[in-house]
């Protein structure tokens, strides 16, 4: 809602299911009501909460796709928000787990939504992330119309802070997931682009595990390594994505003693300054090094010449906080991109935006002041009070 003037914002306290949205007079319900068709809906309803669903067969908002049991409202509340979407809008709700697979009446009205090519995109979220419930929750895109007909399945459950006693959807988490929705690919123990065949194969069940498995490998043991010595070789190939980035290097830290074990090629205590000295490694440190090398330039063009040079001319810059964000995070990615080896990203292009974004959060406060104070607040220096004591008073 940021962004949208108060003026153009109405509000309405009322049961939906029953009386759909309330934008009517109070005093000629039937002759005052008009269907709101809108852009976009976001919803989050009660859970799994009972309703009335008596006579509710010929209301227009569930015919074309059946009632939700009495028992659970879920459905109802996502057919209610899809009814009164424009023909090119897009919606988006939380709901629990169930909604993915419970059968019944619920299984019927998610067998006509996918045929019918509603369903664009599934996200499964953390638990404990809401106040007041635990449970896991999704959120289900859906779209009025849409030419594509797969639905894109997002396990995004394993991705949070523990905050406390709950858990915590991080900016680069929130990245993360925008990231591979917009561009709708495969990402391995993430996303997976799931055909309507597919569906079909699978009578419209859409649980998670059954197209992403996001489950962390099984840790295994070597009995022999560890009573005989040795370093096994599956251990070692663990760690394929750096062998790939650095070919030599493995040669250069390991000795095959056979198929199966291993050894180190150099002394124990010589392994930090034999990886951080190799010629690949150092390689990679230059192409770091030329990625950013005019990073700090850059970052003083777009937050800081920007309003010391609107102090100069008299002119207020205009200012977009979160365009610029979304600017300087392309950046980020832009230059992390070059320090690639051999296809290979040694570095966490997401762990590195939640490291900009932590930044980010106490930097878009003073850009806030600088556009409303001018650039002249920068030689401004806060009074340091000190009290002082009377007799402990």
């Amino acid at each position: 809602m940021r962004g949208i003037k108060p003026h153009n914002i109405f509000t309405r306290n009322g049961d939906t299911l029953d009386d759909d949205w309330p934008l009517f007079d109070e005093n000629d319900r039937e002759g005052t009501y008009t269907m709101q068709a809108v852009d976009a809906v976001v919803s989050n309803p009660p859970y799994s909460q009972a309703w009335d669903s008596e006579h509710k067969e010929n209301d227009p908002r569930y015919a074309r796709f059946g009632l939700a049991p009495k028992t659970k409202a879920d459905f109802a509340f996502l057919l209610h928000d899809l009814y009164h979407l424009k023909p090119d809008g897009i919606m988006a709700i939380v709901l629990p787990h169930g909604v993915l697979f419970r059968g019944g009446e619920e299984g019927a009205i998610r067998k006509a939504l996918i045929e019918q090519n509603h369903i664009d995109t599934i996200i499964g979220l953390p638990a404990n992330i809401f106040f007041g419930t635990g449970i896991p929750t999704v959120i289900l895109v859906l779209r009025q119309q849409r030419e594509n007909t797969d639905v894109l399945v997002v396990d995004a459950s394993k991705h949070f802070l523990k905050v406390g006693k709950n858990n915590k959807l991080q900016a680069s988490d929130i990245k993360r997931i925008t990231d591979v929705v917009n561009n709708r690919e495969d990402v391995p123990k993430f996303a997976a682009v799931v055909s309507k065949a597919t569906l079909r194969e699978n009578e419209y069940n859409l649980n998670i595990p059954r197209y992403v498995d996001s489950a962390a490998d099984a840790e295994s043991w070597d009995l022999h390594a560890t009573m005989l010595g040795g370093i096994p070789v599956s251990e070692i190939n663990q760690l394929r994505t750096y062998w790939q980035a650095f070919p030599a290097l493995r040669n250069t830290l390991f000795t095959d003693t056979n198929s199966n074990y291993a050894e180190l090629a150099i002394a124990s205590n010589a392994v930090n300054d034999t990886i951080s000295q190799h010629s690949e490694v150092q390689g990679f440190k230059q192409s770091y090094d030329a990625a950013f090398s005019d990073f700090d330039d850059s970052l003083r063009a777009e937050l800081i010449t920007l309003f010391s040079d609107a102090a100069s001319s008299g002119v207020a810059p205009i200012l977009n906080i979160a365009r610029l964000e979304e600017k300087l995070s392309a950046d980020l990615f832009q230059r992390l991109a070059r320090t690639t080896l051999n296809d290979i990203a040694l570095i966490d292009k997401y762990h590195a935006y939640q490291l900009l974004n932590n930044q980010w959060q106490m930097i878009r406060t003073d850009l806030e002041m600088l556009h409303t104070e001018g650039f002249a607040v920068t030689k401004q220096v806060d009074p340091f009070m000190v009290v002082k004591k009377v007799k402990g008073k």
